[in-house]
């Protein structure tokens, strides 16, 4: 994992500040940071495997946008034996698209 696990024993409800906690843990966006605009023209030449390797290179150093830092969370429920599992999972808003 790239940035630092938030783990919860069972039972534990995640608080607004665990959450906040969560979202800080992702690299500030650098100054001198491509636009996505520059980054679609920077990448577009390029095959797959660059392309991908580029986007996570910008991921890494924090440069997504202010929106993406707002963690969505999702609700998990796995029947098992009987007995109900739940998780909750939080993910960026694009994963949801």
């Amino acid at each position: 994992m790239v940035w630092p696990k938030c783990v919860l024993t069972y039972g534990q409800t995640v608080t607004p500040s665990q959450l906040r906690g969560l979202a800080e843990r992702i690299p500030k966006r650098p100054t001198w940071a491509l636009k996505g605009s520059q980054f679609a023209e920077y990448v577009s030449k390029m095959d797959p495997q660059q392309r991908e390797q580029a986007i996570l290179s910008e991921i890494l150093q924090g440069n997504l946008p202010s929106f993406l830092r707002k963690l969505i969370p999702v609700e998990l429920k796995h029947l098992d034996h009987g007995k109900t599992l739940r998780a909750t999972v939080f993910v960026m808003p694009d994963y949801l698209a």
